[in-house]
């Protein structure tokens, strides 16, 4: 029977077994399905209140690390947390949900109604009902073509070399299936997106997290694991990284070219926040194209639904014939095309860009204002991370915070090796639903920073 030591957590004892069943859960002493003990069993074995045992249970299945099943018991639940960042938690007024990475929505954006309007006055609105042929998608990606060169620097941008995907998620779930092999290892930063560690799930690829530096991965470690052979694709946010934010300075970006020059390695770039860079670099593509597939859309920079992305790889690595491309495309739908290509061609696209910036400004001000200013090119991102000093601070903070009604995501959650690195909890600050609710937390969050 699981028996955990509870001596060596800090904090209130309901946290420390919180602690205790993830610890044990990540190093395999609790595994997927394995019944915990009875509530009342487990308080008089730990010699604790049977309140406390039912607080921790409680925090621990709202964390989804175990889950009740009714007159059975409590159960671990299965490893792979990432996809619950995906979908924000129901609103309720005494709860501030900072745990996933969205745009910040104003209840006073009319700009998808008068775009309807404007498109039904200028055309009819049938031929979205029906489908596309080869040519009908030529308009949207003359217009992705164009943002991508002026706001994600990816340098010239032939639309031969464009396959449309619905989003950015689309196109990632799209390169690795016809690129990697099921069974297959991959690189990628230690701590990664939840998206690319859900697609990975999926397809049975295994991510192999490569240590990062203080601006991105580490390419000394990075070349250490090429040398070793046997493994052909690096997937890589060198811009704004989710969840810390690093952006790779160009000098380590030429340093990358040249490094993944030198072995038969291709890399995927993962570029969805790039625009919001404050200090914009050029992306890899742009700097190796002959062996970079970049990825990247809409939904981050100008509208969460606005599912519109695309496929960038100018050395045609990837197997995609016509027929490939084609059906990719299928999977987009032309309403949404068409409103993507109307913004992206009126300056709509960069208008709600420019607002989303200046918004994102503001609310890291607010955050400056009480956990201080970060070192990280993190000025317009939605989201924001805090360093811990351990890992085990990293988790008792996020249940800390969880108890007094603030959700964010630890480094567990990001993290593809056996110890997350670097340490610490991703703040989403456009997830907020105003500025008075992220000074709230923010307070919150300071006060029981220093507890630790």
């Amino acid at each position: 029977m699981w028996l955990p030591d509870l001596s060596t957590y800090s904090g209130p004892r309901y946290l420390a077994l919180v602690s205790a069943i993830e610890f044990d859960i990540r190093n395999g002493k609790l595994q997927p399905g394995e019944r915990l003990p009875p509530q009342r069993l487990l308080a008089d074995l730990l010699g604790v209140h049977l309140s406390t045992v039912t607080r921790a249970y409680k925090t621990a299945i709202s964390q989804h690390l175990v889950y009740a099943a009714m007159g059975n018991g409590t159960f671990v639940s299965h490893p792979n947390a990432a996809p619950k960042l995906f979908s924000l938690a129901k609103h309720e007024s005494t709860w501030i949900d900072l745990s996933v990475s969205t745009y910040p929505i104003h209840a006073d954006d009319q700009d998808l109604s008068e775009t309807l309007q404007h498109l039904c006055q200028t055309r009819s609105l049938a031929h979205t009902m029906a489908y596309r042929q080869w040519d009908d998608w030529q308009p949207i990606k003359d217009a992705l073509a164009n943002w991508f060169e002026h706001q994600h620097q990816t340098g010239k941008v032939n639309t031969s070399d464009l396959t449309l995907c619905t989003g950015a998620q689309h196109a990632l779930t799209e390169v690795l299936a016809s690129f990697v092999s099921k069974g297959e290892s991959i690189l990628c930063e230690s701590l990664t997106y939840p998206g690319l560690k859900t697609v990975a799930t999926q397809l049975g690829i295994r991510l192999i997290g490569i240590p990062m530096s203080k601006t991105g991965i580490d390419l000394i470690q990075l070349e250490k694991k090429l040398k070793q052979g046997g493994i052909r694709t690096l997937v890589l946010m060198p811009t704004l990284h989710n969840p810390t934010t690093m952006t790779m300075p160009i000098a380590e970006r030429e340093a990358l070219a040249a490094l993944i020059r030198r072995y038969p390695i291709t890399v995927i770039e993962e570029d969805v926040y790039g625009p919001f860079a404050k200090h914009p670099q050029p992306a890899m593509v742009s700097i190796c194209p002959e062996k970079v597939i970049y990825i990247s859309g809409l939904s981050k920079t100008v509208a969460p639904g606005l599912r519109i992305g695309a496929i960038f790889d100018p050395g045609k690595q990837l197997p995609f014939g016509e027929g490939h491309w084609h059906s990719t495309s299928w999977y987009v739908n032309p309403l949404q095309a068409d409103i993507a290509e109307e913004w992206l061609k009126t300056g709509t696209a960069l208008k709600r860009l420019q607002k989303q910036k200046k918004e994102m400004h503001l609310r890291h001000q607010i955050a400056d204002s009480f956990i201080g200013q970060s070192e990280t090119d993190e000025h317009f991102s939605p989201h924001r991370w805090l360093h811990t000093q351990t890992e085990q601070q990293s988790h008792i903070l996020a249940n800390l915070l969880l108890s007094h009604g603030i959700r964010v995501a630890s480094d567990r959650v990001f993290s593809t090796t056996a110890t997350p690195s670097p340490s610490g909890i991703r703040m989403a600050l456009a997830s907020a639903p105003d500025h008075a609710r992220l000074r709230e937390a923010m307070q919150i969050i300071a006060e029981v920073r220093t507890r630790l």
